[in-house]
């Protein structure tokens, strides 16, 4: 909403004649050097007005927006409500880029009152957030803010997808080894339990889920499913874009209202009841007229429904592989230029309204020249030679199917000689009968297009088209994605449980010791076994990626001096590298768990005592902690 308001207030008192005049040079406007300053001036403008008017009013009505802020960032924050929206909608002056004086022509009043709609909406929360320090703590009223008008129901929800999605992880673990149990084998001393249980994976591991559609989206959002066992966190650009979608949809409804009752819109009306005396023909454009309203809203509302959807599922395949991440190839362009994220409200909102106005009048055109009578006879020509290859093309279908059936098994030929006869057959034909497939065809790619120009979410054009040599025609999904996974990133339920960790470690220093971790590898590889291979302990680990001040951290090791310093005395003493200390480490967490020889598991009392050859006396001292 804070946004969708900057937008109405800039175009409301930003934008006005007396700035436009103020800002106009005097010069001829038809030569070509004055046109080229006076363009170069208007955009300067602009940006002055949207960079550093708006900046200070973002940030200024932002102060005081979370929960028990700073009563004083709270009075910041409606001081510049009411300075910027309110305020101008009762006062009339002109000072400088600034002028507040009222034009009644037009949308001009639907943008006034708009505009000051959404400044009271934002007076609502910093209101609340005084009443509740006011209030009661067992004040009814303040337990119904509490509950739809705060933000913490969203962290905790994030915080128990955490624990439903950990919990679903050790409970898949388990069928897995149950499932192995019921396969055979082990306790006969044909497999370890670690081989059992990774055949069992490899059995299961091609199953998936099939993403939500469309209807069951909503329905996981409306039981809150998503959000309780997913830990979904919807972005802020694209929640301020459904909301700037919404707010077109009512423009250009306000907009069709003030056309349908301008003079000039009904001075055509009655030319057009004139042209046949006792038959009213307005109706010839009054019928493509609202067509093309409703074809223009009902696009708007389309874009709307899908914008969240698309997000969760977009959200959902990152997370489960369906596209690539931190192996892919091409994951680098989704962590290059994240900032590029700020175009996307901008383009959420002009996309959806060029999107309904180009629908909206291609609609409208189309049963217009259908509809009036002097384009009856060309239409009539049109619609017979369409039917006519209806029929035609519908002939063709029903004896292709009985041929199909006779004469072709798959990729491959029942009988040779009359298969020939028909392919050539066809060919021939579908030569005069390409005509209408390319024209249908570059028909739908161009009303696919417009309907695309305002979905930014998804790719429209794929990989092989969306380069013309080093041009990217289409950058916007990409961004959209950035933004999805630049949240996701500090949002994700794994990254929450993870940060308490880290959190806990730096408020108890004594939290996560080297036995603990120890013990996690070995509860990992014991219930999770297929999980090693995410584990990076391979020859492409290289010194410059691996950042062993956290491992340090982590395992209750802090360096007391930098790490090139450390790491530099360290070999002159002779010590191992951590790179080498790390692989013994694995290799004795192996012998800890499948021990020596063919016929050794889990499944033993004991296991067999590792061998330490070779290894640092601080590493045996941790391994026999574990």
């Amino acid at each position: 909403i804070l946004w969708v308001a900057w937008i109405l207030t800039y175009f409301s008192y930003l934008q006005s004649q007396n700035v436009l005049t103020m800002a106009k040079l005097q010069c001829d406007e038809f030569e070509f050097g004055c046109t080229l300053a006076q363009g170069i001036l208007n955009w300067l403008v602009i940006m002055f007005q949207l960079s550093i008017l708006g900046s200070i009013f973002i940030i200024a009505a932002s102060a005081g927006n979370v929960k028990n802020a700073n009563p004083f960032l709270m009075v910041v924050g409606i001081c510049a409500t009411l300075i910027f929206i309110v305020l101008p909608f009762f006062l009339e002056l002109s000072v400088g880029v600034v002028s507040t004086e009222k034009s009644r022509e037009g949308i001009n009043p639907v943008l006034y009152h708009l505009s000051v709609i959404c400044g009271f909406v934002l007076l609502i929360d910093p209101v609340m957030s005084i009443f509740q320090r006011l209030l009661h703590k067992k004040s009814s009223l303040l337990m119904f803010v509490q509950k739809h008008m705060d933000n913490t129901r969203l962290e905790a929800a994030v915080k128990r997808a955490a624990s439903f999605k950990t919990n679903r992880l050790v409970r898949n673990a388990c069928d897995v080894h149950k499932a192995a149990e019921l396969d055979g084998g082990i306790g006969q001393g044909l497999e370890t339990r670690y081989g059992i249980a990774m055949l069992a994976f490899a059995k299961v591991s091609d199953q998936k889920e099939e993403l939500p559609a469309f209807r069951e989206t909503w329905k996981r959002i409306w039981n809150r499913e998503l959000f309780e066992e997913e830990g979904i966190w919807l972005t802020t650009h694209v929640l301020a874009g459904n909301v700037a979608q919404v707010t077109v949809c009512v423009l250009l409804a306000t907009l069709f209202a003030i056309v349908y009752s301008g003079e000039l819109f009904q001075q055509g009306l009655d030319h057009l009841d004139k042209l046949v005396p006792g038959y009213s023909q307005r109706w010839r454009l009054l019928v493509p007229l609202w067509f093309g309203v409703i074809c223009g809203e009902l696009t708007i509302i389309s874009i709307i429904s899908k914008y969240i959807p698309s997000s969760i599922n977009t959200i959902l395949q990152f997370r489960s592989g369906g596209f690539e991440t931190l192996k892919g190839n091409s994951f680098l362009k989704l962590r290059y230029a994240v900032d590029n994220s700020s175009l996307l409200f901008g383009s959420i909102f002009w996309g959806t309204f060029y999107t309904s106005v180009i629908v909206g009048f291609f609609f409208m055109i189309l049963l217009g020249i259908i509809m009036w009578p002097d384009f009856a006879q060309i239409i009539g020509v049109l619609f017979a030679n369409i039917i006519g290859i209806g029929l035609t093309v519908m002939l063709k279908w029903i004896v292709l199917r009985g041929y199909r059936r006779v004469t072709q098994q798959g990729y491959y030929r029942k009988n040779v000689v009359l298969s020939n006869v028909v392919n050539i057959i066809l060919e021939s034909w579908n030569l005069a009968l390409g005509i209408g497939y390319m024209l249908i065809r570059g028909l739908y790619f161009i009303l696919a297009a417009t309907m695309f120009i305002g979905r930014v979410d998804v790719p429209f054009l794929s990989q092989d088209a969306c380069f013309v040599g080093p041009i990217e025609l289409d950058s916007f999904p990409l961004i959209f994605r950035k933004d999805l996974l630049s949240h996701d990133a500090h949002r994700h339920p794994y990254i929450e449980r993870l940060g308490v960790m880290y959190m806990l470690k730096l408020r108890h220093n004594d939290f996560g010791s080297r036995a603990g971790t120890h013990w996690r590898l070995l509860f990992i590889y014991a219930l999770l076994p297929w999980m090693r291979k995410y584990r990076r302990n391979d020859e492409s680990l290289v010194m410059s990626e691996f950042k062993f001040a956290a491992n340090r951290m982590w395992t209750g090791r802090m360096p007391v001096e930098s790490e090139q310093s450390f790491e530099s005395s360290k070999q002159e003493a002779g010590v191992p590298s951590e790179l080498e200390m790390l692989r013994a480490e694995n290799n004795n967490l192996r012998m800890l768990l499948f021990g020596h020889g063919k016929r050794s598991h889990l499944t033993s009392s004991c296991p067999p005592a590792p061998s330490f050859a070779g290894v640092p006396s601080n590493l045996q001292k941790s391994v026999n902690t574990a």
